[in-house]
């Protein structure tokens, strides 16, 4: 009963699959193609941690290091977490900050806004104590890539969308994705969005996706299947995107894949499947019923 999808398989560098099925519109029947936009929701925070690892390949943060010696109003509930969080921490929701972190956020919430949030929630406990899924934390990340290299907390989902294009997204050659809902929009080939009724008929819902979204690093993304194709070959060749770019080192993305807590990396998911070891990850976004 999916109104549409689209499909890419890759072996290699080679994409041998990207095919769209379905609709994207059912009111004006309008198919699914290999350019069509989807939001990839937090499949995207694979791409944030991929966005860190070109950061710590050019030295300007460090996996290990605490965040707040290079963002000094960097503050947590707890003295020692504040002193003693990492980016690992953070993209692998280790860090103590709870799920509902995000019960403070507004519709008028901003990028530093978040940071705010996490200030002022009560922490699980110690780094690498709990695992907690948080869409605070892995956006906290996502910008603190982005201060770090800029020396500002300014502007950050503007300024986060620079960094994503220049570091990841430029040189993968993913040229038709982005985290800008209006820039998807205005492609013409967006999928809506739907929601089943009982009896399994798709019922349109308004997507809550807007520009300047404050949780922009860990699900901001629409992207194609084409798009994601090159992405997930640049995975499989450890770095090295179809364009034979060189993204990131196979070091730093590999460490990305590593389970820290619970079997979850930094935006990857580890489980077994049919007696197969997979890395992956889910995405799904709120709408308006």
């Amino acid at each position: 009963n999916i109104p549409g999808m689209a499909v890419a398989l890759i072996e290699g560098s080679h994409t041998v699959l990207a095919k769209g099925y379905g609709v994207r519109d059912v009111e004006n029947n309008l198919s699914v193609d290999e350019n069509t936009l989807f939001h990839i929701a937090s499949t995207h925070k694979s791409l944030n941690s991929m966005l860190i690892a070109t950061l710590v390949d050019d030295n300007v943060v460090a996996w290990d290091q605490p965040v707040a010696e290079y963002y000094p109003e960097f503050q947590l509930a707890e003295e020692a977490s504040t002193h003693s969080v990492t980016l690992s921490h953070l993209l692998s929701m280790s860090s103590g900050i709870p799920a509902n972190a995000e019960e403070l956020l507004t519709d008028t919430t901003t990028a530093l806004d978040v940071f705010s949030a996490a200030k002022q929630s009560n922490l699980l406990g110690a780094p690498l104590e709990h695992f907690s899924y948080s869409n605070i934390s892995a956006s906290i990340a996502g910008y603190l890539g982005v201060i770090a290299s800029n020396g500002s907390d300014q502007g950050l989902f503007d300024e986060y969308a620079k960094i994503l294009q220049s570091n990841v997204l430029d040189p993968i050659g993913m040229s038709q994705s982005t985290i800008y809902a209006s820039e998807a929009q205005q492609s013409g080939n967006l999928s809506k969005t739907y929601r089943l009724s009982n009896s399994g008929a798709p019922i349109y819902v308004a997507s809550e996706d807007i520009d300047g979204d404050a949780l922009a690093p860990s699900g901001s993304l629409k992207s194609t299947v084409g798009d994601m194709a090159r992405y997930l070959s640049t995975q499989l060749d450890l770095g090295v995107a179809p364009n034979q770019n060189r993204v990131v080192s196979a070091g730093n993305l590999l460490k990305t894949r590593q389970p820290i807590i619970d079997n979850y990396a930094m935006g990857w998911e580890r489980i077994t499947y049919n007696n197969t070891q997979v890395t992956m990850h889910t995405g799904s976004f709120g709408f308006l019923i």
